[in-house]
């Protein structure tokens, strides 16, 4: 059904596909995440502030009221072309009076936000770039082009001008206190098959330009002095730092643990800087995990979440994870399920559903339907 939104839309409006990246098999997760999002909870008073987000977000794209009605159109015929047995009037009616709400919300939001003077996006000038030893993992620190402010844990959306369409969202950290041109770091971890991530890594130097969206997420901050600990795997580390610096400003004598886990030694890419944070504020205190064996790394990460199992203190403690997916899922649920602390943070995880077949021995298995175009409703509308 995404795919064949995508054809009509393009058949119908080409001069939209320049908004989207070369390849659109992510796209096409977004687009139905948001779309089951949606209609899953739209009974709820939550869906409202959802869309209001997403019409911010997509400011920086510069469409217009006219460019929803294209999108609604390829949409509504996409669902009536897979739902054959039961479209009718009552339907179309239904579909297009919820497509209708969430424009008018999306609009009305960019609207509010365009009135208020707020920036779409930000260009942000590199001002200095550190790769580790592993080549793994970048801290590219910018200066945005006008003032960019942010809360402790949030993320932005970032942009490089030599790959069109795509975004990914990075942490958002300070530098230091001296961050008196309003630097912003950004620590980008290489992932595998990641276009962006790759760019950023390897080619993105002193003054290169990028583009930064309005920060996302609601952050983390409490006014709650109690015991803190923070629990950071890989990058996962830089939201937790700005959480971590926050924290030793406004509560000098607060009590924090960070437990900051890596997949070797040589991957604590910011060993530096947090050694001057433990060396200055004593009342924090570092425990450092890695495996001994590179070979071992899954037995490592069950001996780390049986460590966290058997931590009863947890309990009287609040707790931020961050880091890659799986690492925060398998963490939240031990914490869950062992140790039940005052609070619990973490990073967002992406939603579940079921996938289409990747390889070839699941397409073999389990072949995909086909999904036909029907070359006629590229003139629709």
């Amino acid at each position: 059904m995404v795919r064949y939104f995508y054809a009509h839309l393009f058949g119908s409006r080409p001069d939209l596909r320049r908004l989207f990246p070369a390849e659109l098999g992510e796209q096409h997760e977004r687009l139905l995440n948001a779309l089951l999002h949606v209609i899953t909870h739209l009974d709820r008073p939550a869906t409202v502030s959802y869309l209001q987000r997403l019409g911010r977000d997509h400011r920086r794209y510069g469409i217009a009221r006219r460019d929803y009605l294209s999108v609604g159109q390829s949409l509504i015929a996409s669902i009536a072309e897979h739902t054959p047995r039961t479209w009718s009037e009552d339907t179309e009616r239904a579909w297009t009076n919820v497509y209708g709400m969430a424009m008018d919300t999306m609009l009305a939001a960019a609207q509010q936000d365009k009135d208020a003077r707020r920036p779409a996006s930000w260009e942000a000038t590199v001002v200095s770039r550190r790769l580790d030893r592993t080549g793994h993992t970048v801290v590219l620190q910018t200066v945005p082009d006008q003032p960019y402010a942010f809360r402790p844990g949030q993320y932005a959306a970032v942009h490089h001008p030599e790959l069109r369409g795509v975004w990914r969202p990075y942490s958002l950290v300070r530098p230091g206190d001296d961050a008196t041109r309003g630097e912003v770091e950004l620590h980008v971890a290489r992932t595998p098959h990641g276009a962006l991530s790759a760019l950023l890594c390897d080619h993105t130097f002193t003054g290169q330009s990028l583009t930064l969206s309005s920060p996302g997420g609601d952050g983390w901050t409490t006014q709650d002095t109690g015991p803190l600990t923070l629990i950071a795997a890989g990058t996962g580390w830089a939201p937790a730092r700005a959480v971590l610096s926050e924290q030793v400003q406004r509560f000098p004598a607060r009590t924090i643990d960070l437990h900051i886990v890596a997949r070797s030694r040589d991957h604590f890419y910011d060993q530096s800087h947090l050694a001057q944070l433990e060396s200055r504020h004593h009342q924090l205190t570092c425990h450092w995990w890695w495996p001994r064996d590179p070979d071992r790394v899954r037995g490592f990460q069950r001996a780390f979440q049986d460590h966290l199992a058997g931590e009863r203190s947890l309990a009287a403690r609040h707790v931020y994870v961050a880091g890659p997916p799986a690492f925060v899922r398998d963490t939240v649920g031990t914490l869950e399920e062992h140790n039940r602390p005052l609070s619990l943070a973490h990073d967002p995880l992406p939603a579940e559903h079921p996938q289409t077949p990747l390889t070839h021995a699941e397409r073999v298995l389990d072949p995909p339907r086909p999904r036909w175009v029907n070359p006629s409703l590229h003139h629709t509308g």
